[in-house]
């Protein structure tokens, strides 16, 4: 390592500080004396520079404490408050909250120790920074060659294309430099057609520093990303910037996690949670003798707020057979409620009616049993669900244009709700049939 002239430590510094964290501070062993030296430091602030500045004149050191575990042991380390701030040393006049080591080795041989440091505004480290920051120094441990030149000649973006975690490198502008393999298939695209791109393009919002709103502290949100698929892709991503040695931005780099399982089951609960309220509300209103009208537009306000649906409809079989009539719509012409409308003899709705469950179509221009009536089609409405009330009596549907909205979704709650209609609906023949607009 070229330690007389510092560039190559410097250069793995900054490295490390745009990767994971405020500061770096690099520590070598001197050879003759088996003492630790700071031979180089990085901070994304020049007051932190300034402050972490004392280090590189502070004599060597006795590898000690935390040092010498991750020496000895050759493993990495996350530590918070004091023990992080006694890391650094009482010579930097910098607030130290967190801190992360890192064993620096070559040809097998533990050299140095990497230190990555975050100030009293940031967050600790992560196991996921953690893996970031092996990565951001993974040539210092192949072939023995001189690892911080292989750091200098790949640049950060190229050393964290081997992180498991995405990686989008941005410049100042917010065009995307560079996409890491696994940021690739989380956006389900290629690099070379995401390379030169917004990054605005792919994402529900770009953070603030990538729009060059600085900041004091990391950016850390979760964001939805706008594949070409279509399909829904929920990350963590943490955004900080990229600096030159002068400390002047030059871009972003955005680490990202998958966390769509996460967010998918947090929307489930929330929609279990309202769909219970929603039926404890509309329950009041039975016991409480309101009238039927104001129950069953309750009914159809509450499916399309907890489907996230325009187009909703709740149906009263009519005293002919294979007609309804729409007692509350949302979505479709009010003009329909109190209207007869006919319901096709291949209708989704007869299969609804005499089962006990919904009825869920997932493609209404797929061939299939079902034969999607005018009105569907005009509307651009591809996926249906349908739930029965009572023995025939009649029907709640939604809609929606998307292929395959209501596939996975909880829809116990239409149960629920069918039961509510049923008590207050006068018995009708079972034969005949119920059904929305466009069923």
């Amino acid at each position: 390592m070229s330690d007389a002239h510092g560039n190559d430590s410097q250069q793995l510094a900054r490295t490390v500080t745009d990767a994971v964290g405020d500061g770096c501070v690099v520590r070598m062993l001197e050879p003759a004396t088996g003492r630790l030296r700071t031979v180089a430091i990085a901070h994304r602030d020049p007051s932190g520079r300034n402050a972490l500045a004392p280090l590189l004149d502070a004599p060597p050191h006795v590898a000690a404490g935390w040092e010498a575990q991750v020496m000895d042991r050759a493993l990495p380390l996350r530590l918070e408050g004091s023990e992080a701030a006694d890391v650094i040393g009482a010579d930097a006049h910098l607030t130290v909250a967190a801190a992360a080591l890192l064993p620096l080795r070559r040809e097998g041989v533990t050299v140095g120790v990497i230190v990555a440091l975050r100030d009293s505004y940031r967050y600790p480290y992560t196991l996921r920074d953690q893996h970031i920051l092996e990565h951001t120094v993974l040539a210092l441990r192949t072939n023995g060659s001189a690892p911080s030149q292989e750091v200098s000649r790949l640049g950060p973006e190229r050393v964290l294309d081997h992180v498991d975690s995405g990686v989008w490198v941005t410049d100042r502008q917010g065009a995307t430099m560079h996409v890491n393999d696994a940021m690739c298939r989380l956006l389900g695209a290629p690099a070379d057609a995401l390379v030169g791109e917004p990054m605005a393009d792919f994402i529900d919002a770009p953070p603030a520093v990538v729009l060059g709103r600085t900041g004091d502290r990391a950016e850390r949100r979760d964001h939805r990303l706008m594949r070409p698929d279509g399909a829904d892709t929920w990350v963590a991503a943490s955004s900080v910037e990229l600096t030159d040695p002068e400390g002047r931005r030059t871009g972003t780099v955005t680490t990202v996690t998958d966390i769509t399982e996460r967010k998918v089951a947090e929307v489930e609960l929330r929609m279990r949670l309202a769909a219970h309220e929603a039926v404890a509300e509309l329950s009041d209103w039975t016991l409480a003798g309101e009238p039927v009208e104001s129950l069953v537009h309750g009914v159809a306000a509450a499916v399309a707020d907890l489907l996230d649906v325009e187009h909703v409809a709740v149906a009263e079989a009519s005293e002919r057979p294979a007609e309804v009539i729409p007692r509350a719509i949302v979505g479709w012409d009010l003009e329909l409620i109190g209207r007869p409308v006919p319901v096709p003899p291949t209708s989704a709705a007869l299969v609804a009616l005499e089962c006990e469950g919904p009825v869920v179509v997932r493609d209404l221009e797929a061939e299939g049993p079902y034969e999607p009536s005018p009105s569907l089609v005009a509307a651009g409405m591809r996926s249906s669900v349908l739930m029965g009330v009572g023995d025939g009596l009649g029907l709640i549907s939604a809609h929606s244009p998307q292929v395959d909205a209501f596939a996975g979704r909880d829809l116990s709650f239409l149960r629920s709700l069918a039961e509510l209609l049923a008590l207050r609906w006068a018995p009708a023949d079972s034969s005949r049939l119920a059904t929305a607009p466009g069923v």
